[in-house]
């Protein structure tokens, strides 16, 4: 079979059928109908597309008015075109629109442009309406803008939602292509008030098929706003004026924007007043409506706000592929890459917000609410997630309330991944969930049942009925608020599973196993746990620990445990360590502590060791406690092995709670303690005993050993501390207790002391004191008082060996004595008696005697009337006591003390001796009456044997004296070796400075004593006359120089004896040791002295440096004040010099003498000089003594006196020996050279002395009488030839042996070798130099 043949047999089978139908008359009438039609359409077609190419389209300009009407009609404007061009695009005419002008409804221009192309399209015949199917418009410049009422116009030809006449939006969007080219766009929106954007470079494509339309726009907007803009759409709109018909999708892409300047024109669907960067967005319509969100985003500096009522979001950065679905209710958010960084903010009143960053992750968010149903289906996944960052964000997001709670509560931290969660809530409670995640470092607060933790690290896998964790964790916390109170308890390691299950509200939780290790404990615990949420639930615990800190065993104390128990652990236990700790918990804990034992256990056992235990407040510390350590139901013990208190070591020692439900919980502590007396001491005075007894113990000092019997009962509540019980029993063993400093110890003390709260004995103690035996006895009366006497015998000489005193040195014998002590609560009276017989004393008037002598000795204090009975803080501080002493008639004394916060304090009181006891109204006074008072003695006989000499550094500030003023009267007085006749002191003492009057027959002025430092004595006396009898008594004592301090004197008149110095002014100051003399000036009518100087100590050696300068105007009369009448007639005389001596600076030694001197005396006469020391000296000077020795040479000149014209020379001394190398004296009869030594203490002298007796000028006078012209040549003679005729009859003379008794031996004749010139007047008379002394 051909090809053919066989097409028509495969047609023929299947078209067979239809013959028939195609056979019948009907449809081959309506066939050939159909037929015709097609030939008549195509050949009028034809026709008619000869006729427009040939006969319209070449014309068409006359056609341009009708073209005009038709375009007006159609588009509702006003249409004019300046010239059209008309072309062929295929078989559709193209029409070249030059020149165009359309204007709006009211005539205004509204649109131009210079050239439109359009070409037509076919379909406008059958239509009846212009269609296109192309309009290509150039370069335009369009004007959009929407009215204040909604309306949009484009080029002045509204686009609206209602169709009408002149609505040209329908007729836009049937045309088949439109294109504008390189047009600038300008948008005004009356609606929102927008500034004008103005688009340049905007290029717009519309394509329409049917119901389909496609855009796409591309523009550039100013540089500020953005980069190019590229806008795509398509949409399928079933009908124009239905907006909820409208769907498509829009695409933008912008590589820059300032988003939030782009909300003056575009609406966002969330508040962003800040952001820029670049997006790419794909935007789903549906219904009208915005319903899908899907962008790649990289934004910077951004602020968004996702709901009203939601704060904004600042975003240093966010980048990431974002997808959003917006159905009518509820949301659900994408993210793939998503990355974000927030900016630190500061809150106005609140804390800087720190910076949330959260790293590029894939996530997903879908939340439905069902308003009807009130419920809400949500569900989550992430690949990774940073819970502290996404907490810190939630704030920000649009949840719910019971969302915000849950995150408030349980404040989730750390990174999660791998999650994937569902969950439906009801009415803001969670109906159900699922939950699946990895975590690290996993940290939730806990909340009610549910524990919390941080740090966790390891596997979860939970939903509402079953859910288990497996933990891998380091450094982290956990916390058990429904067991412990004192959580999150914090672990270096935690490897554990754990699992659990809710079943109708129950919760049962199994912890299989759990290793853990931390800062407190380490060991492993397995145990399970239920709870209906209603009571504390019931719990199986156990727990093996290898390690643990006693400072922690509180944490672990469970809540039903008192907070007063819980709180006295903590407190209590101040360190130490247990190397074996079990902790068994099992029952119901409402049962909790278990005292019916069927019902559940409590116990915890620990070998404790090294343990602190401050177990009461205001007790001592128990220190190194080894022991066990038991908590059993509702009471705690502690079994001490070994430890101690104060240093003193425990044994056998027990501490029980008894019962930790009580009201109040005792701490019972019964116990025995061996130490020394001093530990013990310590504890007193530690403890609230020393409260108990006022502190009568404070000061003690003991030695030696014994043994304490201890109970004690101490209510574990602070309000309560006061009703504390204690009993106990102490023994002395061979002890020496020292009460006072002030006094001497109790040696060889043994005895028992019982005491209690209420109660105090004291068994018979027996001692040594005061170098005699001692016994003591006493206890509490019926009264309630505590009566302690003793009864002892005082032995000097035993005494001696145990007190270094200088006192007791004045004393001799024994004596026996009585005490008595009566305690009244918290006061003590205390009387001492003795008659002293037995004792001697040789103490200075008034206080010697002998041992057969008595001299009754009493001294009591006791409480004034009246305070005893006082109650209150006001009574407590203005109690009184009061202090009486007597010796025999000698001494008196009573001492009124007010009650201080410090202690007792004399408000007044007075001190007698030799005179009646007065007592004062405020103050203290002291009087002394006696005919002598010896104060060097005193002062020696109190000072301590070997005391330094030298003097010290300076003393600190003084606080204010005990005493206020003080009064003495003594017909004599003895201070630092001189007697004061008739002595009246006044003393005012204070602080800083005591004030004192003296009134005596050598002395009478005003003195003031400054304390600070080394002292400073400044006085101003009207005169001081001291006798030289007792000079050198004083000045030999050599104790000065260790107690001289600053002087500032001034004595109007000053005498030593006979010798008169009138006005002395002096003023020194003390430098370590050195006292140095600033300054020191005597003057008279004759003369002055001025100098200067130092005392200071050298080699142990005290040394006294001096330089001085004496200027006399009358030296006969000087002398004469000074106790040499009749030595020097007249005169006038310069001295000055350096001297040096060992010795104080009032006492001259002349064996250690040195320095030198500078003398220039002139016009005066020596006179006969009487016996004397000084009278000698000057007798050298004068040599009258070389008369007695010459039998015939110069009798006449010397024997009688010798007269000057002046006197110069320079001596100097050294160790005593006064050397000139030529002292000259001239006068009217002879000139006297002398050089040699002198020894100033041997009192003997070697001089060689020539004499030259004044011949020349006696010569010359007489011839001048015979013949003056004669006279006067010889008188120029014996002037030129220097002296020829005194050097003739001039004699050396050799002077030696003791002063009183000159050797006088002449060792030249008549005619001697050259005679020396005169000396000229010394340049600097004192010899002072520029230099410090001290050089």
């Amino acid at each position: 079979m051909s090809l053919g043949e066989g097409l028509r047999s495969a047609l023929y089978h299947r078209f067979h059928v239809l013959v028939p139908f195609v056979s019948h008359r009907f449809v081959r009438g309506m066939w050939r109908a159909v037929v015709w039609s097609f030939w008549l359409i195509y050949f009028g077609f034809i026709v008619l597309v000869l006729s427009l190419r040939y006969g319209v389209l070449p014309h068409i300009e006359n056609y341009r008015v009708d073209i005009e009407r038709f375009a007006s009609q159609e588009l509702g404007q006003t249409v004019s075109i300046g010239r059209i061009e008309a072309s062929w695009e295929g078989i559709n005419p193209d029409l070249t629109l030059l020149d165009v002008r359309i204007a709006d409804s009211d005539g205004r221009p509204a649109l131009a442009f210079s050239r439109v192309e359009s070409i037509l399209s076919w379909w406008s015949v059958p239509s009846a309406q212009l269609k296109l199917r192309l309009l290509r418009i150039d370069e335009p410049t369009l004007n959009l803008r929407r009215s204040a009422d909604g309306r949009v116009f484009v080029a002045g030809i509204p686009i609206n939602r209602e169709r009408n006449d002149n609505d040209v939006s329908g007729w836009i969007l049937e045309q088949r292509r439109i294109r504008i080219h390189g047009a600038t766009l300008v948008w005004e929106d009356e609606l929102r008030g927008a500034p004008t954007l103005v688009l340049e470079d905007v290029n717009f494509a519309l394509d329409n098929d049917g119901k389909r339309h496609r855009f796409g726009l591309t523009a550039l907007p100013p540089d500020a706003l953005a980069s190019k803009v590229d806008v795509r759409g398509d949409f399928r709109v079933k009908s124009i004026d239905e907006i909820k018909t409208w769907a498509g999708q829009v695409y933008a892409e912008i590589d820059y924007a300032d988003l939030a300047v782009w909300q003056q024109w575009v609406d966002y669907p969330v508040a962003l007043p800040h952001g820029q960067g670049g997006i790419r967005a794909w935007l789903g319509f549906a219904e009208g409506g915005l319903r899908e969100i899907v962008a790649d985003v990289s934004l910077q500096d951004v602020s968004v706000r996702l709901a009203q009522d939601l704060p904004v979001l600042a975003l240093d950065h966010v980048s990431g592929h974002f997808g959003a679905k917006i159905p009518e209710t509820g949301f659900e958010v994408t993210g793939r890459q998503v990355g974000l960084s927030t900016r630190k903010a500061t809150i106005l009143n609140s804390e800087p917000r720190e910076t949330i960053r959260i790293e590029p992750m894939d996530f997903h968010l879908n939340w439905q609410p069902d308003p009807d149903d009130n419920i809400v289906i949500g569900s989550a996944g992430a690949s990774r997630l940073d819970l502290a960052a996404l907490a810190g964000l939630a704030e920000h997001f649009p949840f719910d309330a019971h969302t915000r709670q849950l995150l408030s509560d349980f404040a989730p931290r750390g990174l999660v991944s791998g999650l994937s969660a569902q969950w439906k809530s009801d009415a803001g409670h969670l109906q159900t969930y699922s939950l699946k995640a990895g975590f690290d470092g996993l940290a939730l607060k806990a909340h009610g049942d549910i524990p919390g933790a941080s740090g966790l690290s390891g596997v979860l896998e939970a939903n509402e009925k079953v859910g288990n964790a497996t933990l891998r964790s380091k450094k982290m916390t956990i916390d058990l608020p429904g067991v412990f109170p004192e959580s999150p308890i914090a672990l270096d390691m935690l490897n554990a599973h754990a699992k659990w299950k809710i079943n109708k509200g129950i919760l049962d939780a199994e912890l299989t196993r759990a290793d853990f290790a931390g800062p407190d404990a380490a060991g492993t615990a397995q145990g399970k746990y239920q709870t209906a949420g209603e009571g504390p639930g019931i719990v199986d615990l156990n727990a093996a620990l290898v390690r643990a800190d006693a400072r922690a065993v509180w944490r672990f104390i469970p809540r039903t445990v008192g907070e007063s128990t819980r709180f006295w652990l903590r407190d209590s236990l101040l360190s130490g360590g247990a190397s074996e700790a079990k902790l068994t918990l099992k029952g119901n804990l409402v049962d909790f502590p278990f005292l019916d034992k069927s019902k559940g256990q409590f116990l915890v056992t620990v070998k404790a060791r090294d343990v602190v235990l401050d177990f009461a407040t205001g007790w001592p510390l128990i220190e190194g406690i080894s022991g066990d350590l038991r908590f059993e139901g509702n009471g705690m013990s502690i079994q001490a092995n070994r430890g101690s208190i104060m240093g003193a070591q425990i044994s056998n020692t027990q501490v029980r709670i008894p019962d930790f439900d009580a009201p109040i919980s005792t701490l019972i502590i019964k116990g025995n303690v061996d130490g020394a007396t001093s530990d013990f001491l310590k504890f007193i005075e530690k403890s609230p005993v020393a409260d108990r007894i006022d502190h009568f113990t404070d000061g003690m000092r003991a030695t030696g050993k014994g043994h304490l019997d201890l109970d004690l009962f101490i209510p574990l509540d602070e309000t309560k501390l006061g009703d504390s019980k204690i009993d106990g029993k102490y023994r002395f063993t061979n002890n020496e207790l020292t009460v006072d400093a002030a006094l001497p110890p109790f040696k060889q003390l043994n005895g028992s002391l019982h005491f209690s709260g209420e109660d105090l004995q004291l068994d018979e103690i027996n001692s040594t004191f005061l170098g005699g035996p001692l016994k003591v006895k006493g206890g509490s009366q019926k009264d309630g008082n505590v009566l302690i006497t003793a009864n002892g015998l005082v032995d000097i000489a035993q005494l001696r060996k145990q007190v270094d005193s200088p006192l007791l040195g004045k004393l001799a014998g024994k004596t026996p004595y009585r005490g008595e002590v009566r305690i009244n609560k918290r006061n003590a009276d205390l009387l001492i008696e003795s008659t002293l017989v037995g004792l001697s004393s040789t103490f200075p008037e008034p206080f010697s005697k002998g041992a057969g002598e008595s001299l009754p000795l009493r001294f009591e204090k006791k409480l004034l009337p009246g305070a005893s009975g006082s109650k209150g803080t006001n009574a407590e501080s203005s109690a009184r006591d009061q202090l009486d002493a007597s010796l025999g008639s000698v001494l008196s004394m009573r001492l009124i003390r007010k009650k201080q916060p410090g202690g007792f304090a004399v408000e007044r009181g007075a001190i007698a001796i030799g005179r009646p006891l007065q007592l004062p109204d405020a103050g203290v006074s002291v009087g002394l009456t006696a005919k002598r008072l010896d104060i060097d003695n005193w002062r020696r006989l109190l000072q301590p044997a070997g005391a330094a000499t030298a003097i010290e550094a300076p003393a600190k500030p003084s606080s204010p004296p005990f005493v206020d003023t003080i009064s003495v009267k003594t017909e004599d007085l003895i201070l630092f070796g001189r007697h004061y006749n008739d002595a009246d002191l006044s003393i005012s003492p204070s602080a800083a400075q005591w004030k004192i009057r003296l009134a005596s027959r050598q002395a009478n002025g005003d003195l003031q004593w400054d304390v600070a430092g080394r002292g400073k004595l400044t006085a101003r006396f009207k005169d001081i006359a001291f006798d030289t009898t007792t000079e050198t008594e004083a000045l030999k004592s050599g104790e000065v120089i260790s107690e001289l301090p600053a002087l500032d004197i001034v004595a109007n008149e000053f005498s030593l004896g006979i010798r008169h110095f009138g006005r002395l002014e002096l003023l020194a100051s003390n430098d370590g040791s050195i006292w140095r003399l600033n300054r020191i000036q005597m003057s008279n009518p004759y003369g002055t002295l001025a100098g200067k100087g130092q005392w200071k100590l050298s080699d142990g050696k005290d040394v006294t440096q001096l330089q001085f300068k004496i200027d006399s105007s009358d030296v006969g009369k000087l002398l004469e004040r000074l106790g040499y009448p009749g030595t020097v007639r007249a005169g006038t005389a310069k001295l000055g010099g350096r001297l040096e001596w060992i010795g104080p600076p009032t006492l001259l030694d002349y064996a250690t003498l040195s320095g030198d001197m500078d003398v220039a005396a002139s016009n005066g006469q020596f006179m006969k000089l009487d016996p004397g020391a000084a009278g000698k000296l000057l007798g050298l000077i004068s040599l009258q003594g070389l008369s007695r020795r010459i039998s015939l040479d110069f009798n006449d000149v010397f024997s009688q006196g010798f007269a000057f014209d002046s006197i110069t020379g320079k001596v100097a001394v050294a160790t005593g020996l006064m050397r000139t190398e030529r002292l000259q004296i001239d006068g009217p009869s002879a000139r006297v050279t002398m050089r040699g030594e002198v020894d100033l203490k041997q009192e003997t002298q070697r001089l060689n002395v020539n004499v030259q007796p004044e011949l020349g000028g006696t010569a010359a006078l007489g011839v001048a009488l015979i013949n003056p012209i004669a006279g006067a040549a010889t008188w120029l003679a014996h002037k030129a030839l220097q002296n020829p005729l005194n050097q003739m009859f001039g004699f050396d003379y050799l002077i030696t042996g003791k002063w009183d008794d000159p050797i006088v031996e002449k060792i030249s004749g008549v005619a001697p070798a050259k005679d020396a010139p005169r000396l000229p007047p010394p340049t600097n008379p004192t010899g002072a130099t520029s230099e410090s002394s001290s050089k």
